[in-house]
């Protein structure tokens, strides 16, 4: 679909239905007022709960992304050092990195070699989050606020039920972060709207031939917004996830 996107050739996949993947799911209902398909701080510490629970009737692993450090190392080691070694070997000099923020992992970890390697002054790195409900700067959940925010020549309505997936959790403390805002390593702080990531995802769809997610369409408006305001010209966005879960989140736009 992707390539067929990129060729403008039209596309028809036809499969069996079923699951081979074989895993067991353990469904968690949402927290009293967590709106649909939206993932509150509240919904994911009734995840915590019965993870934990299981973990204790099997003696089970938990992967614990939120507090294992694993998370970021694999970022620090792995994801950041093939992205400098790519754009090395092609002439482009980085000097800026946005990332949407879910654990903090994938921002602390590629943040952090880039600092060292790059220098700290070289490369502004920004943390992205839900406008309406960015936890790293104090903007806490709540499902009844509702506002305009004016944006340049702009006014954007701003709701903090937003739909951007794998993002700001209203959660206390995300560990993985602390090391990177301790070392003053967080250059700035950016919230995007349910429409600008909406839009830039299927821009990215549309022209790219790469089917994203919400927060891989947060991400890319971000770039974009340093960019613009002469943060950094060559920035990295990760592409966080694929598109495809998103079918029923209105992701894709509606037929005319």
């Amino acid at each position: 679909a992707m390539v067929c996107s990129l060729l403008g050739h039209p596309f028809c996949a036809v499969m069996s239905a079923g699951n081979f993947l074989g895993a067991e799911v353990v469904l968690v209902p949402q927290a009293e007022g967590s709106p649909p398909n939206q993932v509150s701080g509240a919904d994911l510490d009734l995840v915590e709960r019965a993870a934990h629970e299981i973990c204790q009737e099997r003696r089970a692993f938990r992967v614990d992304q939120f507090e294992r450090v694993a998370n970021m190392d694999a970022h620090y080691q792995g994801t950041a050092v093939e992205i400098l070694q790519q754009t090395r070997m092609s002439n482009l000099k980085v000097d800026g990195f946005v990332d949407f923020v879910g654990t903090g992992g994938s921002f602390a970890g590629i943040t952090r070699r880039f600092k060292e390697e790059l220098g700290p002054s070289n490369v502004s790195c920004h943390i992205v989050e839900p406008a309406g409900i960015a936890p790293t700067v104090g903007d806490k959940y709540d499902t009844t606020t509702l506002r305009q925010e004016h944006r340049g020549s702009r006014t954007c309505t701003v709701t903090k039920n937003h739909v951007i997936q794998g993002g700001g959790y209203d959660r206390d403390n995300l560990t993985l972060l602390q090391d990177v805002i301790d070392l003053g390593y967080v250059d700035g702080y950016l919230q995007v709207t349910n429409d600008e990531a909406t839009k830039m995802a299927q821009l990215l769809a549309r022209t790219e031939g790469i089917f994203g997610g919400f927060s891989a369409g947060a991400n890319l408006h971000a770039a974009t917004e340093i960019i613009r305001h002469g943060h950094a010209t060559n920035v990295v966005a990760l592409i966080c996830d694929s598109g495809s879960k998103y079918f029923s989140a209105n992701l894709l736009p509606k037929e005319e």
